[in-house]
């Protein structure tokens, strides 16, 4: 793996982990990762993935970035 394959991946995971934890302490459901919501009849559990797109994106729009900042 090369520097921006790494730097790329520390921010997915950085990114990924902030979103979740406002999510938890703002209590925002499509930011925290396990939620259940219970009914008379069933129990629905459930994560979001938008902090985990969201830090895919990020993560490689700074890796194709990074190139470009670097040589010039």
């Amino acid at each position: 793996m090369n520097g921006r394959a790494i730097l790329g991946f520390i921010t997915f995971l950085f990114v990924s982990g902030v979103l979740y934890a406002v999510g938890y302490v703002v209590d925002i459901k499509i930011f925290t990762f396990y939620y259940q919501q219970e009914t008379e009849h069933q129990v629905k559990t459930g994560g979001s993935m938008i902090p985990i797109f969201i830090g895919l994106i990020s993560g490689y729009i700074l890796s194709k970035v990074l190139p470009k900042v670097e040589t010039s």
